[in-house]
């Protein structure tokens, strides 16, 4: 009898350790799929982040253009004088190329 109840327990204690692993598997597992989703999320998250910095350095890039531009047509507008311009029409001409800018 005491040799059926231990022969008993210990089927009952390896069972228990086996169901142990496997759930200790099953989250492994688990975790392991969840780690590549925020892995996944991670990369996304840069590859952004690395295009908006890109747009970001071209408006920076775009405004000194146009700074630069603006001062060029300011200098030839000085250049030129607002007496020695021959008529309106070129005068609105230079003010809407400033403009544009």
């Amino acid at each position: 009898m005491l040799k059926k109840r231990n022969k008993l327990a210990a089927a009952r204690y390896r069972k228990r350790r086996v169901d142990q692993t496997n759930e200790l598997i099953e989250k492994v597992d688990q975790l392991e799929k969840e780690k590549q989703g925020l892995q996944k999320k991670i990369e996304d998250i840069d590859t952004r982040k690395t295009k908006h910095i890109k747009v970001d350095n071209m408006a920076v890039i775009k405004k000194q253009y146009y700074k630069e531009k603006l001062k060029m047509k300011a200098e030839q507008f000085k250049a030129k004088g607002a007496t020695k311009l021959k008529s309106h029409k070129e005068m609105m001409k230079v003010i809407r190329d400033m403009r544009d800018i």
